[in-house]
């Protein structure tokens, strides 16, 4: 039955992607975040590849628009990144360990790339964004609800697909709240405000069960940050500890006993573990430092037993720090292409919500969750290998999108501004009235009543 309705949601959107292919997009993106198979027991079944098909042919329409991307500084970083990662893939140490991954990483990538093609107002954006914050939410409030209704819950394992294990659903759903969050904002009817705070308040909890310790520091800063960035930042900081405060109540026990090993990491086997392969990362880089061993993990798994110190070197090879991992597995430019990348897109972000606060409080607060989500991804892919995860990916061309709207809303060089003609005469200024002036016969009547005017009139009419 489940497989029977997610097949038919399936053709609908692949119909409106015929239509339009922003709607191919919103649809492919939704089922990449929410994973839908997965919950029908259908994930083999390439229901994802047919919403990615019938969306990238339906957006042929769009390709003359491919050349307002060159002009795009973010996606310029984006494409440098892509091109390293398949050049690593050419220069693997065995390329047959890299397609696997490598096949879903320029899938998905390739159509993270349709969001600032595709996407081109700022109603476009704000539907963007609200399906990418519901599509994870909804994953949370899966997992929230049934937590709170079972009086606290542990989540050790992940829903399959990206999100394979607790830390990177976690991760996952850290990066919605600052959406979900806005949306609610950012949203006049009561019914969507009230679905999307039903959303927030569940995957908070959803995300304290899970019991990462990365994923909570990373919420840590994303709740700090959207507290201070709002303009009551008191009233946020209580309402948001309201809303976060049932889930982890229910778990108060386990997750303050989870949380406390972060002052004694050197008696935790875990973080001991991260360390040694932090340095065994750092060692591998030195021997290939230019395209790494290849994309995907794979091969640094292959040879990473070597390089580890101390009893760690089982099955889990491995790195845990994405950053950490893509220098393993692509080489320092493939490294230095992503740390750009999600900086700058943070940064900007932060400024652009700095300059629109007063002229435009709309796209400010959506430049703002971006980077607030992008902030939280910072923190929590520092305990976590996963390079591919596309949702980080999704926000970078977020971010680019941003660009290319609020650039198309700036006026060009030597271009007059909206509402005036360029040929328009400079206004004259008035001339200040003198009462000692001689005043002219007729100056002070209309021109009706002065001498002359119905003949005027007459010849005009003749002519």
């Amino acid at each position: 039955m489940r497989d029977a309705v997610l097949m038919v949601i399936v053709a609908i959107i692949s119909v409106m992607a015929l239509y339009a292919p922003r709607y191919g997009l919103l649809g492919y993106l939704w089922f990449s975040l929410f994973r839908p198979d997965i919950l029908a027991y259908s994930a083999g079944r390439p229901y994802s590849m047919i919403l990615a098909i019938v969306t990238g042919v339906s957006a042929l329409r769009a390709v003359p628009r491919v050349a307002e991307l060159m002009i795009n500084p973010i996606v310029w970083v984006f494409m440098g990144f892509q091109v390293w990662c398949g050049l690593s893939v050419l220069t693997a140490l065995r390329q047959d360990l890299c397609f696997p991954s490598y096949t879903w990483f320029l899938t998905s990538s390739v159509i993270s790339l349709f969001i600032p093609l595709l996407v081109r107002t700022k109603e476009h954006l704000r539907l963007l964004l609200q399906v990418l914050g519901g599509s994870i939410g909804l994953l949370g409030a899966k997992m929230g609800l049934y937590g709170i209704l079972a009086g606290g819950a542990m989540f050790v394992q992940g829903v399959g697909g990206f999100l394979a294990d607790n830390n990177l659903v976690a991760l996952g759903l850290v990066m919605g709240v600052p959406l979900l969050w806005y949306s609610i904002l950012l949203t006049d009817m009561l019914p969507l405000k009230s679905f999307f705070g039903f959303l927030l308040v569940t995957t908070l909890a959803a995300i304290v069960m899970c019991h990462s310790r990365g994923g909570i520091l990373a919420l840590a800063l994303v709740l700090m940050l959207m507290a201070w960035r709002a303009k009551y930042r008191m009233a946020a900081f209580v309402f948001i500890a309201l809303m976060a405060l049932p889930g982890a109540w229910l778990v108060r026990d386990s997750l303050i006993a989870r949380m406390s090993t972060l002052s004694s990491f050197q008696e935790d086997e875990s973080a001991m573990g991260r360390l040694a392969f932090w340095k065994a990362a750092l060692k591998v880089s030195k021997d290939y430092p230019l395209f790494g061993v290849g994309f995907g993990g794979t091969n640094y798994r292959e040879i990473s037993g070597k390089y580890v110190e101390g009893d760690f070197t089982h099955a889990n090879l491995f790195v845990h720090n994405t950053y950490l991992q893509v220098l393993v597995d692509s080489g320092y430019p493939a490294a230095i292409a992503y740390c750009i990348l999600l900086l700058v897109c943070i940064l900007w972000m932060r400024r652009l919500s700095k300059k629109l606060k007063e002229d435009d409080p709309e796209m400010a607060r959506w430049s703002e969750a971006i980077g607030i989500s992008l902030a939280g991804y910072s923190v929590g892919a520092m305990f976590l290998s996963r390079v591919n995860y596309d949702f980080p990916y999704m926000l970078f061309l977020a971010a680019a999108t941003v660009y290319q709207i609020h650039a198309m809303q700036q006026p060009v060089a030597g271009q007059a501004p909206a509402g005036e003609s360029a040929d328009a005469p400079p206004p004259s200024s008035p001339l200040p009235a003198h009462d000692d002036m001689p005043a002219i016969a007729g100056d002070n009547q209309p021109a009706w009543k002065r001498a002359g005017a119905g003949r005027r009139l007459r010849l005009r009419q003749k002519a």
